[in-house]
């Protein structure tokens, strides 16, 4: 029994499918109708990335997602059910456009349908990997000669390498700097040593001897218990460079120790500073005792800042009181501003609704006046209540505006009154913060006795200033030490290295056997690059399998009005870029595809689709063919050799030219006819899918119906005839 890939579809907040939405495509053939617009090429699109994956299709049809939609998906259920979130959609797959895929028929791919990498992949399955293989050879051959060219200048490279490291290191030794405060002695005498480079750049002669000079000054200054031992007490270069760096660590350990004093001189800080900075420069500081009043009390004096730590009291309470009246307002406030609506702002307010009475009364009067004769007394009653109550609603409002103005009133005065408590607040709370700073620095010898806070942040910033430049001197110093490590400890590296490049290249023989076996690899690398070696994809083209492929194309064109003289179509190779090869379909009497007219360029696409389904059916991911706008290019007498196609590949017993169909069609009239064609016969199966109407809050509405054979007539004989006839002229051909 042939099995459906696909059953049901969902569609969750997917493009114009906003909301979710599921669809029954459980049958041999699904037919999709609609107006343009509604969704169904959307439809075919959910099922080529669910079947496979991301296309370069897909990738131009913008975003997936529906507008101002987060999340979405597309699933399937059927013989792999498969769901895909719209949040992170997968990549292309690495086989590349055509192979183990479902087949779709978009127009959007009607401007080339030919493609060269498809067409090879079907008549030459191998090229592609010897296209890889190919490549890596021609990315080997480079890394051997490579490789065969650094081999012949060893010598070169070894001195070269030593010669940069060395540089590097006699740089860094120069710019050691001296601190004058640092107490070291070391610097002076490790630069005055000897410099290890001649002008041309080479070593000088006993540079090893040298570089124990160095270490052994280096070990004096840094009291190192580290002492060479027997191994190292000759002059393996690497040894004594690691030396040094391990020397230099310790120095510059030392004298962090000895001078993180240094950095914490001064209790100033920079946000003291921006603190007086922001402050009023005028206010004045007082820096001796305050004295008391009788009861033993500090008074605060507003036009002065005291510098003494029993003067915060006053000020505290203060703050507290005027914080007590600031919330006070703020709550009479909001209750003013809650209140004041429901009299005289909104629709609904009581103003609002004195405003409207007198025109709601008139219609309210004119409705009761004009409705039918009923109990006259009730009536009367209300027309005489609206119209007492219209009478008296403009000294209703007169009454209301005192009430009214007096909130407003309130209101401006409470924020008035507030405006002036929280200014009060801020310069209190100024004040104290500025205190707090004040005694902070009190004792800073540079920092007292100044009689602003302008005067104050001015010292303040010189005794940064100070601070900063010794610790710039500092830090400077330790990066000239690490600088300094680094080099010596990168040359030992390069010395390791050399070693270890002359200890593999040891004897004259091993040299010549490698140099021996690269120039025989590279003879066989550009043996078989050459243009006709078993790489080359001009061997590769299986001429059996494309004569077939194009006896199959044009069997199907001639099932429609082609024209004769168009017939055979061809594929015929050309230069592409590079050494890639490309197909183009050329007719019989010359014309391209770009000068068939629209409908023709349809037909030879979708004759093509089917081609390359029927080809590829051994690596297919799925036995599903889809078709969007399919009558759009079709007159009428063309629908009965499509219908023909399409039966062909949905009503067949056979599993392995089986094919699950989906075609869309917006064209009413075609649309109808195309369905009285396609009726399924006993045993399969057909679904039409009408997509009525379409919504951006819940997308389309959709109807389901079930075709069977019985629900239609029989064509005419001279209908049935004159299709015959146009076939078996067709087949002449």
């Amino acid at each position: 029994m042939i099995t459906r890939p696909v059953s049901h579809l969902t569609l969750e907040n997917f493009r114009g499918f906003t909301g979710k939405h599921t669809l029954d495509l459980d049958a041999d053939l699904i037919l999709i109708s609609g107006k343009n617009g509604v969704g169904k090429t959307s439809i075919l699109l959910a099922l080529d990335m669910l079947l496979n994956g991301q296309t370069e299709l897909l990738k131009g049809t913008g975003e997936a997602l529906s507008k101002g939609r987060t999340e979405g998906s597309v699933a399937m259920q059927g013989v792999a059910a498969t769901t895909i979130s719209l949040s992170s959609i997968p990549a292309a797959r690495l086989q590349g456009n055509l192979l183990e895929r479902a087949h779709f028929f978009f127009p959007e791919g009607l401007a080339s349908p030919e493609n060269s990498e498809d067409i090879l992949d079907i008549i030459s399955p191998t090229s592609r990997l010897w296209d890889e293989i190919k490549a890596a050879l021609e990315v080997a051959q480079g890394d051997l000669t490579d490789a065969r060219r650094r081999l012949l200048v060893r010598d070169f490279d070894v001195e070269g390498s030593r010669r940069q490291a060395a540089q590097e290191f006699e740089l860094a030794r120069s710019e050691l700097p001296d601190y004058a405060e640092s107490g070291e002695s070391w610097a002076p005498r490790i630069r005055s040593e000897q410099n290890l480079l001649l002008q041309g750049g080479n070593l000088v002669n006993h540079w090893q001897s040298q570089l124990r000079n160095i270490l052994k000054m280096l070990q004096v200054d840094a009291e190192s218990e580290l002492a060479l031992n027997d191994e190292a007490s000759g002059d393996i270069p690497a040894d004594l460079l690691l030396a040094i760096s391990v020397a230099l660590d310790k120095i510059r350990g030392q004298a962090e120790v000895r001078h993180r004093p240094d950095f914490q001189s001064t209790s100033a800080t920079p946000l003291q500073l921006s603190a007086l900075q922001l402050a009023p420069a005028h206010i004045p500081i007082r820096w001796e005792s305050p004295v008391p009043n009788d009861a033993g009390v500090v008074v605060d004096d507003d036009t002065v800042i005291l510098a003494t730590r029993d003067g915060n009291a006053n000020y505290a309470r203060r703050l507290v009181a005027l914080e007590h009246d600031a919330a006070k307002l703020r709550h009479e406030l909001n209750e003013l501003r809650v209140r004041r609506p429901i009299i005289e702002i909104g629709d609904d307010s009581l103003k609002s609704f004195f405003n409207s009475f007198p025109e709601r009364s008139a219609r309210w009067l004119d409705t009761l006046e004009r409705l039918p004769l009923g109990p006259q007394m009730d009536r009367e009653f209300i027309q005489d209540w609206l119209r007492k109550t219209d009478a008296e609603i403009e000294g209703m409002m007169v009454r209301l505006e005192p009430v009214a103005q007096a909130m407003r009133e309130s209101e401006l005065r409470c924020s008035e009154q507030l405006a002036t408590v929280s200014t009060e607040i801020e310069q209190l709370q100024t004040r104290i913060r500025l205190r707090e700073i004040i005694l902070a620095l009190s004792e800073q010898s540079e920092a007292r006795g100044a009689g602003t806070v302008g005067e104050l942040a001015s010292r303040v910033e010189k005794i940064l200033s100070s601070r900063n430049e010794k610790t710039s001197n500092l830090n400077q110093y330790f990066r000239s030490l690490h600088r300094f490590s680094a080099a010596a400890a990168a040359w030992a590296e390069a010395e390791r290295k050399i070693d270890q490049q002359l200890a593999n290249a040891a004897s004259k023989a091993n040299f010549t056997a490698a140099d021996k076996l690269m120039s025989e690899a590279e003879r066989t690398l550009k043996r078989a690059l050459g243009k006709e070696s078993i790489f080359s994809p001009n061997s590769a083209i299986d001429d059996r399998k494309l004569r077939m492929l194009l006896v199959t194309l044009n069997r199907l064109l001639a099932r429609f009005h082609f024209p004769t003289e168009f017939l055979p179509i061809q594929l015929q190779p050309s230069s592409g870029r590079g050494r890639s090869t490309v197909y183009q379909f050329v007719s019989a009497n010359g014309p391209g595809y770009r000068s068939l007219s629209t409908g023709q360029r349809t037909q030879l696409a979708v004759c093509w689709s089917v081609c390359l389904s029927y080809a590829l059916r051994d690596r297919l991911s799925a036995p599903f063919l889809g078709f969007d706008d399919f009558t759009t290019a079709l007159d009428m007498g063309q629908l009965i050799p499509a219908a023909g196609i399409l039966r062909q590949l949905a009503y067949t017993n056979s599993e392995e030219y089986y094919r699950q169909v989906v075609v869309t069609s917006h064209h009413e009239d075609l649309t109808n006819r195309l369905v009285e064609y396609l009726l399924p016969p006993r045993g399969k199966t057909m679904r039409v899918i009408e997509i009525q109407e379409w919504s951006p809050e819940h997308g389309p509405q959709i109807q389901v119906y079930d075709a069977r054979a019985s629900q239609t007539q029989m064509h005419s004989r001279i209908e049935l005839g004159d299709w015959l006839n146009t076939q078996l002229s067709r087949r002449a051909l």
